[in-house]
């Protein structure tokens, strides 16, 4: 059998095949992608940010990767593949007491990294209009937690999620890498700590050490738990007579010191991202409640879905040592200009490819051998 199909009519039957295959497409939800800017940020408690950084929140040092996309629908539903947010293990010994009296310096080398795809939609922050999560309590199969007691948990304290529009958001979590966190902790009140010539005996530091949870417990869905685990032997720990410098830096100690540290192992409960406010409360915290209210927001525009996005996430948590804290998370992006369509094709729109395919090969077999 001759195969005689001209020039002109294979490009009709191309765009036929096309246009068919694009119809499928679209009934299946068809994507754009985008270029996405920004960065996130964690917090503990009202003065330690997760990476230590000198900037205010909601900024943080958890960056967008360069070539970092997203994909939208037309609903403007977003799906990150894996590997778009990350933070490279920097180590570094950072002085925070100027904004957490309780805490002179931090040493660690700890790392951020997405390992999945993150998907964020309308109604994937579980639960209605208003929930409230406890620590601890029971989260049914249908997502909401609907906790009344905020004491029925395991650990005192409350994530309230409210939602302001859309219950826009959904779960996802970083991969946590690094070593020992080692955090010098304060333990003589007043002037004495605030000597910097030499060793001051006045003065006494602590050594609280804990290994990082292997999954970060901001933006878990609800119900999540972690718990970070104790050094092994032969960490770096102990109790000291110190000389603080500047900020809190610990530029002495005495040796031998007073006796060993302590494991500082965290326990942590998490939550959702959402675009709507959320109320991460701990009155147990030592010192003073901390009880923080943060909202994010969605300015993409209606048609596009281009422009900024923040969503925030909470989780509370209580520590060997350094007790109860309210911790907190946010995301902050901008979504830029489209590349172009990305079809998602049905098993018809398949179908159609292959034939479309087919026929360009037979065709092209047929111009060889003529």
């Amino acid at each position: 059998m001759t195969l005689n199909v001209s020039f002109t009519r294979l490009a009709a039957l191309l765009s036929a095949f096309l246009l068919t295959a694009g119809l499928w497409a679209s009934s299946a939800g068809a994507q754009t992608q985008h270029p996405l800017q920004g960065n996130s940020r964690a917090q503990i408690g009202g003065g330690l940010p997760i990476p230590i950084t000198l900037q205010p929140p909601p900024n943080g040092a958890i960056v967008v990767s360069d070539d970092a996309v997203v994909n939208q629908t037309a609903g403007g539903a977003m799906s990150i593949p894996g590997t778009g947010i990350i933070y490279l293990s920097n180590p570094k010994n950072q002085p925070v007491f100027f904004a957490n009296t309780a805490v002179f310096q931090v040493n660690t080398n700890i790392s951020f990294s997405q390992t999945v795809p993150i998907v964020f939609s309308d109604g994937k922050r579980t639960g209605a209009a208003t929930v409230t999560f406890c620590p601890g309590s029971t989260v049914p199969p249908n997502g909401n937690p609907a906790c009344a007691n905020p004491g029925a948990g395991t650990l005192p304290g409350l994530l309230r999620y409210t939602a302001t529009g859309a219950q826009f958001g959904g779960p996802s979590q970083v991969k946590v890498g690094g070593g020992v966190v080692d955090v010098a902790l304060r333990v003589s009140a007043g002037a004495p700590c605030a000597y910097a010539g030499g060793v001051n005996p006045g003065c006494q530091v602590i050594f609280a050490l804990a290994l990082p949870a292997i999954t970060g417990a901001n933006g878990a869905p609800f119900g999540f738990q972690n718990t970070t685990s104790n050094p092994g032997p032969g960490s770096p720990s102990g109790r000291y007579y110190a000389s603080i410098g500047p900020l809190g830096t610990i530029t002495n100690i005495v040796q031998p010191g007073l006796g060993a540290g302590v494991a500082n192992a965290a326990t942590s409960y998490g939550g959702p991202w959402t675009t709507g406010r959320l109320t991460i409360s701990q009155t147990q915290a030592i010192g003073s409640p901390e009880i923080f209210v943060i909202s994010g927001f969605d300015n993409r525009t209606a048609t596009n879905h281009v422009g900024s996005i923040s969503l925030v996430a909470g989780a509370v948590s209580d520590r060997t040592l350094s007790g109860p804290n309210a911790n907190r998370g946010w995301i902050n992006w901008v979504v830029k200009q489209p590349f172009g369509l990305v079809p998602a094709l049905t098993t018809p729109g398949l179908a159609a490819a292959i034939g479309l395919l087919a026929l360009v090969g037979a065709y092209f077999v047929h111009r060889r051998m003529s």
